[in-house]
C-alpha cells in the first residue's frame, strides 16, 4: 500500500475509536517505530529488546480481519519480508560493547 492509499483509508475507512487508539503509530510500521524509551532514556541495560530479544523476533501482523464488533477474526501479513519491531539503538550491535571498553580505557 502506497501512502496515499493508506492516507485515503486512515481518512475514509477507520473508525475514530481506531484511530483515537492507535494514535500517531498507526501510519507506522512496526519496523518505523525508533529506538525503545529505554535507549532513548540512556537505560541500554533496561531495553526489552536487550533483555527478551527472542519475544522481539517474532513477526507481528500488518492488520487485523475484524468483526463489526471489532473482535479479532484473523492477523493479516504482507508476504515477503517479515515486518517486526527492533530497538535499532547502536548499543544492540555486536561490536558496542568494544566501542564502550575504548571510551573508557583511555
Amino acid at each position: 500500500m502506497t501512502p496515499d492509499e493508506g492516507a485515503w483509508v486512515r481518512a475514509h475507512a477507520l473508525t475514530h475509536r481506531v484511530l483515537a487508539s492507535f494514535g500517531p503509530t498507526l501510519a507506522l510500521c512496526a519496523c518505523q517505530y525508533g529506538p525503545s524509551g529505554h535507549c532513548d532514556a540512556d537505560r541500554h541495560d533496561q531495553c526489552g529488546y536487550r533483555r527478551h530479544p527472542e519475544w522481539y523476533e517474532r513477526r507481528d501482523p500488518d492488520t487485523y480481519l475484524t468483526d463489526r464488533a471489532g473482535n479479532v477474526l484473523a492477523e493479516v501479513h504482507r508476504a515477503g519480508r517479515p515486518c517486526r519491531w527492533r530497538c535499532p539503538c547502536r548499543c544492540h550491535r555486536p561490536d558496542a560493547a568494544a566501542e564502550r571498553g575504548l571510551l573508557f580505557d583511555i
